[in-house]
C-alpha cells in the first residue's frame, strides 16, 4: 500500500511506518529471500509466511517460559497449544499484519528476563533491556513493556539494582532513538524533533492514538479479551438474524468452554497468592497485563489486535498458577483439555467458515471488485469502509486504495496518485464502499458522513473528474456499493 506522511508530503512510502518501523522492511526482506529460492508470488504472501513463522517461534517461546516458571513439560506444552488455538493468536499468525510480531517481541521480553533474573550482576539485565526496546519497534505500543521489564527487575534483585536503574532504562530506549532518528533525519529528512514526533503521533487534534472513554469501554475491553481466546463468530450471526441450531450448539461449547477457563483463572489466582513462589508469576504477569489494558481502555476498546498482549499474560497466569500448586482433578482436566476445547471451537466457529467467501463480506467483496478492475488501478473509497476498503482491496485485488480522510490530509499526495495513474493508462474508481452489515453499521458515523466520497470534502478533491456510474455491489446481508469510472475533465 501507499502511505505518505500527512506534515509536508514528502511522498515517504509505508516502508517506513511510524507504528511498527522494522515490520514493513523486515517483510520485504524476507520476499526479497524467498525470490532468490523461486518465490512468485505477491508482498503478501510472503508476509503472510513470515507471520506464521514468527507465530510458531512464539509458541516455542511460550514452551520455554513455562518451563522456566518450574511449569512440568506437559504443562508446558499445553499452555503452548492454548496460545496456538487461541484465536487471537491463531487468526494474526496466519495474517499480514505486524500484531504477531508485536505480540512475540514482548513474550521474547518476557524469557529474557527469567533468564536475566538466573545471575548476579547487571550484564544480562542490560541485553534484556536491549531486546525489550527493540520490541518497540514492532509497535510504539510496546512500550509498555518497560513496566514489566521495571518489575521483573526489582524483582530479582540483582547486586545494585537501585542505581543501575537509570542505565536499564536508557539501554531501553536506545534501540528506538537510534532507529527513529536514522529513519527520521537520514531516510525522511524531517528539519527537527518536533517534525519526527507529528510523524510518528500525528498532528495535534489529527493523532491516530487518541484518547476516548465511554462508561461500556470496559465491556469491550472484556469483549476483546474473550475473541482473543474464541472467535465468537456465532455471536455476530445473532446480531444479524443468521443464528443456526449449528451455531446454537457451538455457542453452548462456548460458553461452557469459558466458564471452565473463567474456574481454572480463578484457582490459579488463589493458588498464586497462597504460594510464595506462586505471587512473582503473578506480579509478572500483572505487570505485562495493565499496563496494556490501561490504555487499550481509552484507546481503540473492544480492538480483538489489542489484546494479544494481554491474552498471553492470562494463559502465563494461570499455568504459571498450576506449575506453582498442583491443581485438583477437575483443574487438571482443564488445564490439558483447554487446547482441545480452543481448537474445535475456533477452527469450526470462525477459522473454517470465514475462508469461504460466502460467509465472509471481506473476501466476497474483494471477489467482486477483482472482477471489475485490473491490477494497478486505483479505487478511491471514504476511508472507513472496514478492511474491505484497505488491505483486502491492495492485497488480494491487486488495486491500489486511495481514500478522502488521507485526501484531506495530503492532497498534494492525493493528487499525485490518480495523475500518475491517469498517465500510466489505469482506471481509476470511485467508491462509497460499504461492505459491511447495513443493520449494525454504526462505527463513526459522523465521520463517515464527513469522509463520504459523495461528500463535499470529496468534491473539492475530486473537482477535476467527471464520474460514470459502471457497477454496484449487492450482497445478501451488505449495504450496496457503487463504483464509478473517473474521467479527467476537459
Amino acid at each position: 500500500m501507499r502511505w505518505e506522511s500527512g506534515i509536508a508530503a514528502r511522498g515517504a512510502p509505508v516502508v517506513w511506518h511510524p507504528h511498527h518501523i522494522i515490520y514493513n522492511p523486515l517483510a520485504m526482506a524476507f520476499h526479497a529471500v524467498l525470490k532468490l529460492f523461486g518465490y512468485g508470488g505477491r508482498l503478501f504472501g510472503a508476509m503472510q509466511i513470515m507471520d506464521a513463522l514468527v507465530g510458531g517461534a512464539g509458541l516455542i517461546v511460550t514452551y520455554a517460559i513455562l518451563r522456566r516458571a518450574a511449569a512440568s513439560r506437559p504443562l508446558a506444552l499445553a499452555a503452548a497449544c492454548a496460545s496456538a488455538f487461541s484465536f487471537g493468536y491463531w487468526s494474526y499468525a496466519c495474517n499480514a499484519e505486524s500484531v504477531i510480531l508485536r505480540t512475540v517481541a514482548a513474550m521474547a521480553v518476557f524469557l529474557a528476563a527469567q533468564w536475566a533474573a538466573e545471575r548476579e550482576g547487571f550484564r544480562r539485565w542490560g541485553l534484556a533491556a536491549l531486546v525489550a526496546g527493540a520490541g518497540v519497534l514492532t509497535h510504539i505500543t510496546n512500550v509498555f513493556v518497560l513496566v514489566f521489564l521495571v518489575a521483573a527487575y526489582f524483582l530479582a534483585k540483582p547486586r545494585g539494582y537501585a542505581t543501575r536503574l537509570p542505565w536499564l532504562v536508557l539501554l531501553y530506549f536506545t534501540p528506538a532513538a537510534f532507529v527513529y532518528g536514522v529513519v527520521g533525519f537520514g531516510v525522511l529528512h524531517y528539519a527537527g524533533i518536533g517534525d519526527v514526533a507529528r510523524w510518528v503521533f500525528g498532528a495535534p487534534g489529527q493523532s491516530q492514538y487518541y484518547m476516548t472513554y465511554r462508561l461500556y469501554n470496559v465491556a469491550l475491553d472484556f469483549y476483546a479479551l474473550a475473541r482473543n481466546f474464541f472467535g465468537l463468530r456465532w455471536a455476530k450471526d445473532v446480531v444479524i438474524g443468521g443464528w443456526t441450531a449449528g451455531y446454537a450448539a457451538l455457542a453452548a461449547v462456548v460458553a461452557v468452554s469459558g466458564a471452565a477457563l473463567a474456574t481454572a483463572f480463578v484457582g490459579a489466582a488463589v493458588r498464586l497468592l497462597r504460594k510464595g513462589a506462586g505471587r512473582r508469576a503473578a506480579w509478572l504477569a500483572a505487570a505485562l497485563f495493565l499496563p496494556h489494558a490501561v490504555f487499550f481502555t481509552f484507546r481503540d476498546a473492544g480492538g480483538i489486535h489489542r489484546w494479544t498482549i494481554q491474552a498471553f499474560a492470562v494463559l502465563f497466569f494461570i499455568y504459571a498458577g498450576a506449575a506453582a500448586a498442583a491443581p485438583r482433578r477437575f483443574g487438571r482436566v482443564v488445564l490439558y483439555g483447554l487446547p482441545a476445547l480452543l481448537f474445535v471451537a475456533n477452527f469450526w466457529g470462525s477459522i473454517y467458515p470465514e475462508s469461504k467467501p460466502e460467509n465472509n463480506e471481506h473476501l466476497a467483496f474483494v471477489r467482486f471488485v477483482d472482477g471489475l478492475t485490473n491490477p494497478g488501478d486505483v479505487v478511491v473509497t471514504s476511508g472507513f469502509g472496514g478492511m474491505g476498503a484497505g488491505i483486502y482491496l491492495t492485497y488480494f485485488a491487486g488495486v491500489e486504495e486511495a481514500n478522502i480522510y488521507c485526501g484531506v490530509r495530503d492532497a498534494d499526495a492525493f493528487e499525485r496518485l490518480l495523475e500518475g495513474a491517469v498517465e500510466a493508462g489505469r482506471d481509476v474508481y470511485v467508491s462509497d464502499v460499504r461492505p459491511a452489515v447495513a443493520s449494525t453499521d454504526f462505527t463513526a458515523a459522523g465521520a463517515q458522513a464527513e469522509y463520504s466520497v459523495t461528500g463535499a470534502a470529496a468534491a473539492e478533491l475530486l473537482a477535476g473528474y467527471e464520474r460514470e456510474l459502471v457497477a454496484t455491489y449487492r450482497g445478501p446481508r451488505y449495504a450496496p456499493s457503487r463504483f464509478w469510472r473517473l474521467v479527467p475533465r476537459g
